[in-house]
């Protein structure tokens, strides 16, 4: 068995397992490589450090690892020789230690391929970690699959260590084009099998109980992840591992808990890559029970002069900059009802990053916005900062879900020919050069909204790439930057770019109207995908099924796979499907299908107007909620499902029209429905009742109570054929 196991994985975990970790140490060797000797700076990476921190933290602070067992090697320190000392130091720390003593190796960088030497891949390539020091043509200092086969893992299971490695980095030979960069080095290798008959293949032996956790299939590619919220590179996977582990509170963390937060945030990412997890799901993060942690944020640091209070959450706990949060001594006191007696101060987030928050006392202009959102029992009799003391809980009563304009970016496209291939390359286009109808229409969203125009490539949502005579809109994701489409070099002149909404490069009302509309659209259909509260303890899931017909009825079948070398399940023109519903929480759910297709029209397709039979009960599982048919025969590509989940009935028909009605975009008090919530979440530009960019009061009851709503995001593909 491949050591990688179609190394084209972000994330690979391996799980080596004896028996049970005992009270032993733990050691951990970290690799983060940006930058390197030999390879053009356009190759270089940006948040592999970054993710070296992130994770190196979370050992310590949840997993009990000492900071001095923990060894890091960043660029010019990760050279081959130094990496395999490192393996060598490693071992004998193990063997002083002991059996069930826990390992993790952990590498954030470029992997790639090299020719095989030794016959035992099936491909006739080796999947490698490209150290500082490699070459670019030759593989030169890599250290391939079989090198860190038995030069670290057979050793570490020889000493019966309980090891996780976790790989980030792809190694499918993808490239891209503008800001987005992916962990794969693409060297062009040209294998010496001719073909699969003269080939002998080798198996590896592979170790026991191994766990994979990957985040893309060996055909897709893995770009860097600018975290939204800090605006810092990660690597994709990494970022959202660490993220999905300090959202798991309780101890005993498992791989199923995890995996599955993490799949739900790559779903909700447009045209994201798509995550797998192979082995024990059941088995615990590392092998050891994590460190549970307190329901709320502490108070960790307080300066008086400067008016500002450290809390010891940040964005990893969803705690943005904007929201409010009421600082009392212990968050149980609070009464659900009536005055708030004991001491407490409210404060709003000024600044948040991954790990900590800063916080302030909110200034009277913002009290006066905030005045009809929170309850007037929290404005009574609020203490004072210096009496304000470390460790008090922090209890969030004001979420803000971030912007919910869609950052736009302007780019001109056009093909280059370089070593006979013909490729699409962008460049930013200024805004002043656009059409003056272009200019109004975008000044106008902005002002209304809808956009935020933006001037780096990796910060935007959405593309208006221009052309000779036309302009599109395209999704900010790497697979639609990087462009391997094959183009017809004879009319290299006439070349337009492809994607939604095609309209007029020229000064005309026309194409001011379809921009204006297309934007206005992408700018919902955003909201909607990434829509999702602020807390998961909703249980329940959903899969897209195919479907049988028995009499008068359908039953669900087997989930719909995904094609070979396809990044989503595929839906067939006429192709006949389902979507199954499971709900193993305590109360009852009402559930609405909404439908978003590859021309971004949005239709809610379950349940009908009017119907109100759209409910699950506790402990119903595999319900079929919509027997359905696709038609693909006028658009195809990739559409959603998704699925919003309430514990009282909602009509979310009206999300379906192209503009918020005016009863929706009320002010939303204590005690409100959820609906309002997500219709204003939606048409994020008409969020009327909502203050700023913060949602509606949340009651301190929900610490104790399961939240009101929840989502579910489906992605597939459809085809004509």
């Amino acid at each position: 068995m491949n050591l990688f196991i179609s190394m084209s994985i972000l994330l690979l975990a391996f799980s080596i397992i004896y028996a049970q970790p005992q009270e032993k140490e733990a050691y951990a060797l970290m690799i983060g490589i940006d930058k390197y000797e030999n390879l053009a700076e356009s190759l270089w990476l940006d948040g592999c450090k970054n993710d070296v921190e992130l994770l190196k933290n979370v050992l310590v602070k949840r997993f009990a690892f000492k900071a001095e067992n923990i060894a890091t090697l960043f660029n010019e320190q990760a050279k081959r020789q130094n990496i395999i000392e490192q393996f060598s130091k490693l071992q004998e720390k193990v063997k002083a230690s002991g059996p069930a003593t826990r390992v993790v190796f952990f590498y954030s960088g470029h992997g790639s391929q090299k020719s095989d030497e030794d016959g035992d891949e099936a491909d006739g390539e080796d999947e490698t970690l490209v150290s500082y020091d490699s070459d670019m043509k030759q593989g030169k200092n890599d250290i391939t699959d079989d090198e860190l086969d038995s030069l670290l893992l057979k050793k570490l299971s020889e000493l019966q260590a309980y090891t996780t490695v976790i790989l980030d980095c792809c190694h499918s030979g993808t490239g891209t084009r503008g800001a987005t960069k992916t962990r794969s080095l693409d060297r062009k290798i040209t294998t010496s099998h001719s073909s699969p008959q003269n080939t002998i293949i080798r198996e590896k032996n592979a170790l026991p109980g191994i766990l994979f956790v990957s985040a893309c299939q060996s055909y897709e590619k893995e770009p860097e992840y600018m975290a939204k919220e800090n605006k810092i590179q990660y690597g994709m996977l990494t970022y959202h591992l660490v993220k999905a582990i300090e959202q798991s509170k309780e101890e005993g963390i498992k791989w199923r808990t995890v995996f599955q937060k993490i799949k739900e945030e790559y779903q909700r990412i447009p045209n994201s890559p798509s995550p797998s997890l192979e082995g024990d799901d059941l088995s615990e993060v590392l092998g050891i029970k994590s460190l549970s942690l307190p329901k709320t944020s502490k108070v960790q640091e307080i300066f008086i002069e400067d008016e500002r209070i450290i809390l010891n959450g940040g964005n990893l706990r969803d705690i943005n900059k904007g929201s409010v949060f009421c600082l009392v001594p212990a968050a149980e006191k609070i009464p659900v009802k009536g005055s708030v007696l004991i001491p407490h101060l409210l404060v709003i987030i000024d600044t948040a990053d991954a790990w900590q928050s800063t916080a302030r006392p909110l200034t009277k202009e913002e009290q006066s916005s905030f005045q009809n959102v929170i309850p007037e029992r929290f404005w009574e009799k609020q203490s004072s900062l210096e009496e304000i003391q470390i460790d008090w809980d922090a209890v969030e009563l004001v979420h803000s879900y971030g912007d919910f304009r869609l950052k736009l970016y302007i780019e001109k496209e056009y093909l280059i020919q370089s070593q006979g291939m013909t490729t699409a390359q962008g460049e930013a286009f200024p805004f002043e050069k656009l059409p003056s109808c272009f200019q109004k229409a975008l000044s106008g969203l902005s002002q209304s909204g809808v956009i935020d125009l933006i001037e780096k490539n990796h910060d935007a949502d959405a593309v208006l790439r221009i052309g000779r005579k036309k302009a599109v809109l395209v999704w900010a994701e790497p697979d639609q930057e990087s462009l391997s489409r094959n183009f017809d070099t004879r009319n290299k002149e006439e070349y337009e770019p492809k994607g939604f909404s095609p309209m007029p490069f020229e000064d005309n009302q026309e194409s001011a109207r379809i921009l204006s509309n297309a934007l206005i659209q992408f700018n919902k259909v955003r909201n909607l995908l990434t829509l999702k509260p602020t807390e998961h303890s909703l249980n329940v899931s959903s899969e897209l099924v195919s479907i049988k017909k028995m009499g008068f009825y359908y039953r669900g079948e087997s989930k719909i796979p995904k094609q070979p070398n396809e990044l989503l399940p595929t839906l067939k023109h006429r192709q006949q499907f389902g979507i199954e519903f499971s709900n193993e929480g305590e109360e009852r759910v009402y559930v609405t299908v909404v439908y978003i297709n590859s021309l971004m029209k949005v239709s809610v397709l379950f349940p009908k107007k009017g119907q109100t039979n759209n409910y699950v009960e506790p402990g119903q599982k595999n319900k079929l909620l919509l027997p359905g048919q696709i038609n693909s025969s006028q658009s195809f590509g990739r559409e959603a499902f998704k699925i919003i989940v309430t514990t009282q009935p909602q009509d979310f028909h009206e999300i379906e029209l192209p503009e918020l009605a005016k009863d929706r975009a009320v002010t939303v008090n204590e005690g409100s429905e959820a609906g309002k919530i997500v219709f204003q979440s939606v048409f994020g530009n008409k969020r009327k009742g909502l203050v700023g960019k913060a949602s509606t009061y949340r009651d301190v009851s929900i610490m104790n109570n399961p939240p009101q709503w929840t989502t579910i995001t489906i992605p597939f593909k459809t085809t004509r054929d």
